[in-house]
């Protein structure tokens, strides 16, 4: 995601989620959609080569090869980490190279914290400042003492932080085998869910039997992704029972 001060708008990847859209809608002058085609491998790039340009813009470094301070006039990229630690590259460690880069991380998902609703950003020292100044007028989930003990305790529990993932990853992993036993196209994935497709069953149909026997995974109406189903990870019961209910709806 990029922002522009100097022509208000908000570059989003699409699809993208609904959240992000009505953010942009709501606080910029519009939304410019980077569209990733069917053909992923021929879009990427280029929506790789604009976030590039965005983020080297007005990156200027100083005689020590760091980061001069953030003019009002630069791009703001920000990088969306919700799910690197299911296998992704954090991004993190460009900040000292970019000051106009921001990356947000979300406590709902590796850390297992959801109801908690944390998040948190990191990024130069003029992009946090920034945000600090207007956080308690946007912000509708300021934390109070028990988020920030939770998420305290989080951090000091490396261990169970770090079977967390390695078992939900090994989970995704077993899970794709078996959605492809079954006939799905499942994509390439780092995040604690799959996106699949079965090569004769319509997506929505398939939703809606699953949802007959009381489980739920998420359909998209949608350009491109109308035959996709997200499938989130459970936990071993949970993911055995999916795989079972689908194998008896297929053979039906």
């Amino acid at each position: 995601l990029t922002a522009q001060r100097e022509t208000p708008r908000v570059r989003l990847l699409a699809p993208t989620g609904k959240a992000a859209a009505a953010m942009a809608d709501a606080f910029s002058r519009g939304r410019e959609l980077l569209d990733v085609s069917s053909e992923v491998r021929d879009a990427l790039p280029k929506a790789a080569e604009t976030i590039h340009r965005a983020l080297h813009r007005q990156t200027r470094l100083d005689a020590f090869g760091r980061p001069t301070r953030l003019r009002l006039e630069a791009d703001v990229v920000v990088v969306d980490e919700a799910y690197v630690d299911f296998g992704g590259e954090s991004a993190v460690a460009l900040i000292n190279q970019h000051s106009n880069l921001l990356v947000v991380h979300t406590m709902s998902k590796s850390r297992s914290l959801a109801g908690m609703r944390i998040g948190y950003g990191m990024g130069s020292v003029e992009l946090i400042e920034g945000l600090e100044r207007i956080k308690n007028s946007f912000n509708p989930f300021p934390l109070g003492q028990l988020q920030i003990a939770a998420a305290i305790a989080s951090f000091n529990d490396t261990e169970y932080f770090q079977q967390t993932c390695e078992r939900i990853i090994n989970s995704r992993d077993q899970v794709t085998e078996r959605l492809q036993a079954l006939g799905f196209e499942v994509l390439p994935s780092a995040a604690n869910f799959v996106f699949a497709r079965h090569k004769d069953t319509h997506a929505e149909a398939l939703a809606l039997a699953l949802r007959e026997q009381g489980l739920i995974v998420r359909h998209f109406k949608r350009p491109r992704i109308d035959q996709f189903l997200r499938i989130t990870i459970g936990n071993e019961q949970q993911n055995a029972r999916l795989l079972s209910t689908l194998h008896e709806i297929l053979a039906a």
